[in-house]
């Protein structure tokens, strides 16, 4: 998959579950979505090593947030919970379960 088609995916992914754009001017967009535990902010990045760069606001609730997940992978001084590999198939699997379990 080339870096253009992971964007791609990874903007219908962030669209099906209504990710609002909030910088149209950023290279692949910057966007937002309130959930169950604040509101995160997405970022992506489909060069060679593929990035998804998620981050809750100051509005994250961090104890509910920890009930529901493994907290290993997030930063919980920072409230990063960013995905980075080089399999781009697993980065949209990540981002697609991430974003549904976020909202249910």
């Amino acid at each position: 998959m080339t870096p253009k088609q992971f964007i791609s995916k990874a903007k219908a992914i962030l669209k099906e579950h209504k990710c609002q754009l909030t910088d149209p001017f950023m290279r692949d967009g910057q966007y937002k979505k309130l959930t169950l535990f604040g509101t995160i902010q997405i970022t992506l990045s489909g060069e060679s090593m593929t990035s998804v760069f998620m981050r809750f606001d100051d509005d994250f609730k961090k104890e509910e947030f920890k009930k529901k997940f493994n907290t290993s992978g997030i930063n919980l001084n920072s409230y990063k919970w960013n995905i980075h590999s080089h399999d781009k198939a697993w980065a949209l699997q990540e981002l697609e379960n991430r974003l549904h379990n976020l909202l249910n």
